[in-house]
């Protein structure tokens, strides 16, 4: 298994190549659909924390910081980086109302009795990630392992 010092900064390349790749096919695009951001605040339970997203018509990308209750490993904050693809691209479907993806989740507990962990997870989403209009938008996401694991509702603004 790899190290999770080389885990984070792969996803990280690949969270820039996306980015990169979606905004120049955004160029493109004869839609006229392009990139947009969006911040927004998630909770479930125990874990709440805030997203700072990049969304578009077919990816979106974020990175995001947590206060979480990591089972065995205590309290803590999360660090994630996610990214997710819209499955109906292939089928020539537009919008995102539905999402899978793949995250990065660094869980520093509080008490220095816990190491720090690294995870690689899936997760999957329904809601508005696209940002096409400005305002107030709503995801359910589901994420499937790690600090995070479970259910979260996530409610934010896009610009």
């Amino acid at each position: 298994m790899r190290s999770p010092r080389v885990i984070l900064p792969m996803l990280t390349a690949l969270i820039f190549t996306l980015t990169a790749a979606g905004i120049a096919s955004a160029q493109w695009d004869s839609g006229g659909s392009s990139m947009a951001v969006g911040v927004s605040y998630a909770y479930s339970g125990n874990d709440n924390g805030f997203r700072l997203e990049l969304g578009g018509p077919s990816y979106v990308l974020n990175a995001g910081w947590f206060k979480s209750d990591y089972r065995d490993a205590g309290d803590g904050s999360v660090i994630a980086l996610e990214a997710g693809m819209n499955p109906g691209e292939f089928l020539g479907n537009q919008g995102m109302p539905f999402v899978v993806g793949v995250g990065a989740y660094r869980h520093t507990p509080d008490d220095d009795a816990f190491d720090d962990s690294d995870s690689f997870n899936f997760w999957a989403g329904l809601g508005d990630f696209e940002h096409s209009t400005t305002g107030l938008f709503y995801q359910y996401r589901y994420i499937f392992g790690g600090p995070l694991s479970g259910s979260q509702g996530v409610l934010g603004w896009a610009f």
